[in-house]
């Protein structure tokens, strides 16, 4: 176990760890850390748990590249810059080892793509205190089936233990997973909500809802049966992309706009019902 506890320390050839990387199994950055240095935890290939503590707010290029089998993340920073593409996420290079990714009661915002892609992660769990959700942070990750929310959040929601990510304000679902059950007083589904994920037969949207985000089915290659509400005016781009199990297909009577590519490559589709455009 490695404890650290000082802050930004960024020489170019800064190496502390030579010779021992591959014995590391447990790294803990503690509340004093302000700044994860560059190439820190480079190629620590015995590390297979992390914490990381509430002040830091930066994370440099590369501080965990190479660290490819971590399983375990425990983020508890209260902020921290939201990276502008998907490839400088802290983690994104460690997509396919995480495991296990818990979020801390400090936590106040999650960054923009920060588990991107973890294909292997089973359940998220959003804290009491977080206040603000970045675009694409849970992004793409397919075989998740646990999606919940501490009761005392005034910002998002699981309601009814319904396995989904809400924004409480707008009824807005965030993130869904296989056995989410979509509320009945939802508005909208969120771009890329459900984007990639296994094992997701069937989607019932509720008459409340009026759009469908770019992407938010993409990817659902075992969905087989579709229910749009008629109140629906917006599909947008690629929405239902790559559905490749999808038969049949009936567009709601209020639809004004049809996305670019909403259901392209939807190749099992035999028969489409257009009541409306």
């Amino acid at each position: 176990v490695r404890t650290y506890n000082t802050i930004d320390i960024s020489y170019s050839y800064w190496d502390p760890f030579n010779g021992i990387r591959a014995q590391l199994t447990t790294f803990i950055f503690g509340d004093s850390v302000r700044v994860i240095p560059k190439n820190l935890c480079y190629e620590m290939t015995g590390l297979t748990s992390m914490s990381l503590g509430c002040n830091i707010g930066e994370i440099k290029d590369n501080a965990f590249y190479g660290c490819r089998n971590i399983k375990h993340i425990h983020w508890n920073l209260r902020t921290c810059k939201d990276p502008l593409i998907y490839t400088q996420a802290p983690f994104y290079s460690l997509r396919d080892s995480i495991t296990d990714f818990t979020f801390g009661d400090s936590v106040r915002h999650i960054p923009a793509y920060l588990c991107h892609s973890m294909r292997r992660l089973h359940q998220i769990h959003i804290p009491k205190n977080v206040s603000s959700i970045a675009p694409f942070a849970f992004r793409y990750l397919g075989v998740l089936d646990s999606i919940s929310v501490a009761d005392e959040n005034r910002w998002y929601d699981s309601r009814n233990h319904c396995n989904a990510l809400i924004e409480t304000s707008s009824n807005i679902l965030m993130l869904g997973c296989y056995k989410t059950q979509i509320p009945s007083d939802m508005e909208g589904i969120g771009d890329c909500a459900f984007r990639n994920v296994r094992g997701l037969n069937t989607v019932l949207l509720p008459e409340g809802v009026t759009f469908v985000g770019e992407e938010a089915f993409n990817g659902c290659q075992d969905l087989q049966e579709l229910t749009l509400s008629d109140n629906i005016e917006t599909i947008d781009n690629y929405a239902f992309q790559d559905c490749s199990s999808l038969p049949v297909l009936e567009l709601p009577s209020k639809l004004k706009r049809l996305g670019f590519r909403a259901f392209a490559h939807c190749s099992g589709l035999e028969s489409i019902k257009c009541n409306a455009l």
